[in-house]
């Protein structure tokens, strides 16, 4: 069994990465909403992933593989608005 869990993050004005706090619950939405509706495309978690990182929001969120790692059994999927 593969889990998933989502992160939505942004530069500070520092430069240094943070989580979306008050949008997260908003963004994950839009997510679930982008994956119920391509549903049929995902069989497998590896097609889930490649459906996961299809998704962009219009407030500037996109997939970024590089920050995506495992974290506590886990693949922890992060998007970043620059």
């Amino acid at each position: 069994k593969t889990r998933f869990t989502v992160k939505f993050i942004e530069r500070a004005a520092n430069g240094q990465l943070k989580t979306v706090t008050h949008l997260s619950k908003l963004l994950k939405g839009a997510l679930v909403r982008h994956l119920v509706s391509n549903s049929a495309e995902a069989g497998t978690a590896e097609s889930a992933l490649e459906l996961v990182a299809g998704f962009s929001h219009p407030e500037g969120y996109v997939f970024r593989p590089e920050l995506t790692a495992e974290v506590e059994r886990a693949t922890e999927i992060v998007f970043l608005r620059d």
